[in-house]
Protein backbone atom coordinates (compact mmCIF):
# COMPACT_ATOMS: atom_id res chain seq x y z
CA UNK A 1 0.00 0.00 0.00
CA UNK A 2 2.71 2.44 1.16
CA UNK A 3 4.25 2.06 -2.25
CA UNK A 4 1.41 1.97 -4.67
CA UNK A 5 1.31 5.71 -2.18
CA UNK A 6 4.21 6.45 -2.89
CA UNK A 7 4.42 6.13 -6.34
CA UNK A 8 1.14 8.05 -6.55
CA UNK A 9 2.53 11.38 -5.04
CA UNK A 10 5.47 11.48 -7.46
CA UNK A 11 3.31 10.92 -10.45
CA UNK A 12 0.95 13.63 -9.13
CA UNK A 13 4.62 15.17 -8.37
CA UNK A 14 6.33 14.99 -11.86
CA UNK A 15 2.53 16.22 -13.41
CA UNK A 16 2.71 19.32 -10.96
CA UNK A 17 6.53 19.85 -12.34
CA UNK A 18 5.40 19.28 -15.84
CA UNK A 19 3.06 21.85 -15.53
CA UNK A 20 5.35 24.93 -14.52
CA UNK A 21 7.73 23.32 -16.97
CA UNK A 22 8.43 26.30 -20.17
CA UNK A 23 6.43 28.49 -18.47
CA UNK A 24 8.79 31.53 -19.54
CA UNK A 25 8.10 33.20 -22.44
CA UNK A 26 9.65 35.68 -25.35
CA UNK A 27 7.03 37.17 -26.96
CA UNK A 28 5.86 40.00 -29.52
CA UNK A 29 2.96 42.51 -28.58
CA UNK A 30 0.70 43.01 -30.20
CA UNK A 31 0.87 39.46 -31.40
CA UNK A 32 -1.80 40.45 -34.31
CA UNK A 33 -2.07 43.79 -36.04
CA UNK A 34 -3.75 45.69 -39.09
CA UNK A 35 -1.85 47.90 -40.61
CA UNK A 36 -2.30 49.55 -43.88
CA UNK A 37 0.87 49.89 -46.61
CA UNK A 38 3.41 52.64 -46.20
CA UNK A 39 2.57 52.68 -42.31
CA UNK A 40 5.41 52.45 -39.16
CA UNK A 41 4.48 50.16 -36.23
CA UNK A 42 6.13 49.11 -33.39
CA UNK A 43 6.54 45.56 -31.74
CA UNK A 44 7.21 45.25 -28.24
CA UNK A 45 9.54 42.00 -27.38
CA UNK A 46 8.50 40.96 -23.83
CA UNK A 47 9.75 38.09 -21.51
CA UNK A 48 6.80 36.88 -19.59
CA UNK A 49 6.83 34.70 -16.53
CA UNK A 50 10.83 34.22 -16.10
CA UNK A 51 12.42 32.97 -13.14
CA UNK A 52 15.50 35.16 -12.23
CA UNK A 53 17.72 35.18 -15.37
CA UNK A 54 20.82 37.17 -16.75
CA UNK A 55 19.87 37.29 -19.82
CA UNK A 56 20.05 35.25 -23.41
CA UNK A 57 18.93 36.29 -26.65
CA UNK A 58 16.59 35.82 -29.40
CA UNK A 59 16.25 35.61 -33.24
CA UNK A 60 13.62 37.62 -35.30
CA UNK A 61 12.78 36.54 -39.03
CA UNK A 62 10.14 37.87 -41.27
CA UNK A 63 9.32 38.74 -45.52
CA UNK A 64 11.91 41.77 -46.20
CA UNK A 65 9.67 42.37 -49.01
CA UNK A 66 6.82 42.99 -47.13
CA UNK A 67 8.60 44.62 -44.14
CA UNK A 68 11.49 46.58 -43.09
CA UNK A 69 13.02 47.22 -39.59
CA UNK A 70 13.99 51.07 -38.84
CA UNK A 71 16.15 49.59 -35.90
CA UNK A 72 19.93 49.80 -36.42
CA UNK A 73 22.56 48.34 -33.50
CA UNK A 74 22.45 51.65 -31.41
CA UNK A 75 18.65 52.26 -31.55
CA UNK A 76 18.21 48.47 -29.97
CA UNK A 77 21.37 48.93 -27.82
CA UNK A 78 19.76 52.10 -26.31
CA UNK A 79 16.19 50.35 -26.03
CA UNK A 80 18.27 47.32 -24.09
CA UNK A 81 19.70 49.75 -21.89
CA UNK A 82 16.88 51.55 -21.08
CA UNK A 83 14.88 47.93 -20.31
CA UNK A 84 18.31 47.25 -17.56
CA UNK A 85 20.02 44.65 -20.10
CA UNK A 86 23.68 44.80 -22.03
CA UNK A 87 23.78 44.07 -25.68
CA UNK A 88 26.40 41.18 -25.79
CA UNK A 89 25.50 41.08 -29.80
CA UNK A 90 23.78 41.89 -32.29
CA UNK A 91 23.04 40.84 -36.40
CA UNK A 92 21.02 42.68 -38.70
CA UNK A 93 20.15 41.17 -42.01
CA UNK A 94 17.28 41.34 -44.52
CA UNK A 95 14.60 39.88 -42.70
CA UNK A 96 16.71 38.92 -39.68
CA UNK A 97 17.81 39.93 -36.55
CA UNK A 98 19.67 37.96 -33.94
CA UNK A 99 20.47 39.46 -30.53
CA UNK A 100 22.10 38.21 -27.55
CA UNK A 101 21.69 40.59 -24.35
CA UNK A 102 22.87 40.05 -20.52
CA UNK A 103 22.42 41.88 -17.07
CA UNK A 104 25.76 40.78 -15.99
CA UNK A 105 29.13 41.86 -17.00
CA UNK A 106 32.40 40.14 -15.29
CA UNK A 107 33.99 43.78 -15.09
CA UNK A 108 34.94 45.43 -11.35
CA UNK A 109 34.57 48.70 -13.24
CA UNK A 110 30.89 48.42 -14.83
CA UNK A 111 27.75 48.79 -12.95
CA UNK A 112 25.58 45.48 -12.82
CA UNK A 113 22.40 45.36 -12.74
CA UNK A 114 21.17 42.59 -11.35
CA UNK A 115 19.36 39.30 -12.91
CA UNK A 116 15.42 40.06 -14.29
CA UNK A 117 12.54 37.81 -13.78
CA UNK A 118 8.43 37.70 -13.68
CA UNK A 119 7.57 40.26 -16.98
CA UNK A 120 9.61 42.60 -18.44
CA UNK A 121 10.18 44.59 -21.82
CA UNK A 122 13.09 44.05 -23.84
CA UNK A 123 13.14 46.29 -26.65
CA UNK A 124 10.77 48.29 -29.16
CA UNK A 125 11.38 47.60 -32.57
CA UNK A 126 9.93 49.74 -35.68
CA UNK A 127 8.45 48.40 -38.96
CA UNK A 128 7.83 49.61 -42.26
CA UNK A 129 5.43 47.82 -44.41
CA UNK A 130 6.74 48.29 -47.99
CA UNK A 131 4.41 49.03 -50.60
CA UNK A 132 2.66 47.68 -52.93
CA UNK A 133 1.80 44.60 -51.65
CA UNK A 134 -1.35 43.45 -49.03
CA UNK A 135 -2.27 40.57 -47.71
CA UNK A 136 -0.84 38.52 -44.23
CA UNK A 137 2.71 38.17 -43.09
CA UNK A 138 4.57 37.22 -39.98
CA UNK A 139 7.42 38.22 -37.94
CA UNK A 140 8.70 34.89 -36.33
CA UNK A 141 11.21 33.62 -33.90
CA UNK A 142 13.48 31.39 -35.30
CA UNK A 143 13.46 27.65 -34.58
CA UNK A 144 17.37 27.83 -33.13
CA UNK A 145 17.42 30.47 -30.36
CA UNK A 146 20.14 31.37 -27.66
CA UNK A 147 20.18 30.02 -24.86
CA UNK A 148 19.14 31.61 -21.69
CA UNK A 149 20.89 31.57 -18.17
CA UNK A 150 20.06 31.57 -14.35
CA UNK A 151 21.16 33.70 -12.11
CA UNK A 152 24.21 32.32 -12.16
CA UNK A 153 24.74 32.19 -15.69
CA UNK A 154 24.22 28.60 -15.70
CA UNK A 155 22.25 27.86 -19.11
CA UNK A 156 18.85 26.76 -18.15
CA UNK A 157 17.99 23.16 -19.57
CA UNK A 158 16.30 22.76 -22.34
CA UNK A 159 12.90 21.96 -21.11
CA UNK A 160 13.29 25.36 -18.96
CA UNK A 161 14.08 27.57 -21.91
CA UNK A 162 11.40 29.74 -22.71
CA UNK A 163 8.63 29.53 -25.22
CA UNK A 164 8.21 32.14 -28.19
CA UNK A 165 5.35 33.85 -29.73
CA UNK A 166 5.55 35.99 -32.72
CA UNK A 167 3.20 37.89 -34.52
CA UNK A 168 0.70 37.82 -37.43
CA UNK A 169 0.24 41.38 -39.54
CA UNK A 170 -1.87 41.95 -41.89
CA UNK A 171 -1.76 44.63 -44.25
CA UNK A 172 -4.37 46.34 -46.10
CA UNK A 173 -4.46 48.68 -49.07
CA UNK A 174 -4.61 52.06 -48.73
CA UNK A 175 -7.55 53.51 -50.34
CA UNK A 176 -7.27 56.97 -51.98
CA UNK A 177 -10.44 59.20 -51.24
CA UNK A 178 -11.33 60.94 -54.19
CA UNK A 179 -10.56 64.61 -53.26
CA UNK A 180 -13.43 67.36 -53.74
CA UNK A 181 -11.72 69.28 -56.61
CA UNK A 182 -11.90 66.46 -58.75
CA UNK A 183 -15.83 66.51 -58.57
CA UNK A 184 -16.27 70.26 -58.90
CA UNK A 185 -13.51 70.03 -62.26
CA UNK A 186 -15.76 67.05 -63.46
CA UNK A 187 -19.33 69.38 -62.47
CA UNK A 188 -17.92 72.01 -64.40
CA UNK A 189 -16.67 70.26 -67.49
CA UNK A 190 -19.74 68.78 -68.13
CA UNK A 191 -21.40 72.29 -67.29
CA UNK A 192 -18.82 73.67 -69.97
CA UNK A 193 -20.09 70.69 -72.72
CA UNK A 194 -23.64 71.26 -72.15
CA UNK A 195 -23.21 75.18 -72.77
CA UNK A 196 -20.91 74.20 -76.00
CA UNK A 197 -23.80 72.13 -77.55
CA UNK A 198 -26.64 74.14 -76.48
CA UNK A 199 -24.45 76.95 -78.63
CA UNK A 200 -24.01 74.61 -81.61
CA UNK A 201 -27.97 73.82 -81.56
CA UNK A 202 -28.50 77.26 -81.98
Amino acid sequence: MDAKLTSGVLGFSALLMASQVNAATIQLSPVSLTISVSSVFSMRVQGIDFAPTNGGGFSLSWDPVALQLLANESSILQQLGINGFILNDVLITQGQLDVTISTYVADPFFVNTGPVSGNFDIAILDFLVSPPPSGVTDISFSTIQPAWVDENNVDLIPALQPNYIGATITVTAVTVPVPAAVWFFGSGLLGLIGTARRKARA
